[in-house]
């Protein structure tokens, strides 16, 4: 089962996604990250608060949204984004859910962090109720 976490930039919350839901479910799952405008680079300070944490963002850069990717997905889950002109929500992407997270970029590293710890606790919820059926 694939899963597809979308936001616009792809530099921040679904990179964190896709890394949390990769190193958390059982074998068999598997997400991948894009946005509908995404940047150079992976944020520096989601990178570094996911490394304090143990999971390396090594080899993780942003991509665009696909039609293949989303053809590919079981599930597609959207971040939050407030830039209604390329929000997934307003492309015509068939969203299961958004979950309306603050965006780190530009905010400080306590942020960064209090985000990570939204997305683990979302991602594992997330994973259980895949694990359900539901």
């Amino acid at each position: 089962m694939q899963i597809l976490f979308v936001c616009v930039h792809n530099a921040g919350r679904s990179q964190m996604a896709e890394a949390f839901f990769n190193a958390l479910a059982p074998a068999g799952y598997h997400a991948v990250s894009a946005g509908t405008q995404p940047t150079e680079r992976v944020n520096p300070a989601v990178i570094a608060a996911m490394g304090e944490i143990g999971i390396s963002m090594v080899g993780h850069a942003p991509k665009l949204a696909t039609p293949e990717m989303v053809a590919a997905s079981q599930r597609i889950i959207t971040m939050g984004c407030g830039v209604q002109e390329s929000c997934p929500l307003y492309l015509g992407m068939n969203v299961d859910e958004d979950w309306g997270l603050d965006d780190p970029a530009g905010q400080p590293m306590d942020a960064a962090r209090r985000i990570r710890e939204a997305i683990r606790g979302k991602v594992a919820d997330l994973i259980e109720r895949l694990q359900r059926g539901t």
